[in-house]
């Protein structure tokens, strides 16, 4: 595998079959990360980057996808804006970024 890039899918796929999403920005001392579904080698609308789409083993394709993580459930509007000009610093066609609502969700304890 490729430095950064993951496998995602049921466990009983094998790693060919899964999903390709890329790390394209981590920082753990911040708690952030910028993931792109796919390689992002495909020229957006805009002229920048996003992820391939789909192919015959991934017909449904990551492609096109871009996910801002924080470790904060509800990350700031100003959290969101910081990210999403980190993504287009890197190069990434930002249009194509997935909000993922996550109000309500439970907490959960760790370790």
């Amino acid at each position: 595998k490729n430095k950064g890039e993951l496998a995602v899918g049921p466990r009983f796929l094998p790693d060919f079959l899964k999903g390709p999403y890329w790390i394209v920005h981590y920082d753990s001392d911040a708690g952030e990360a910028i993931i792109t579904g796919g390689a992002p080698t495909q020229t957006g609308e805009n002229g920048l980057c996003k992820g391939a789409r789909g192919s015959f083993f991934n017909p449904n394709g990551n492609g096109e996808g871009l996910w801002v993580f924080t470790r904060e459930a509800v990350p700031s509007e100003d959290r969101v804006s910081a990210l999403t000009g980190k993504a287009r610093e890197l190069g990434l066609d930002t249009s194509v970024l997935v909000r993922v609502p996550q109000d309500g969700c439970g907490t959960f304890e760790t370790d």
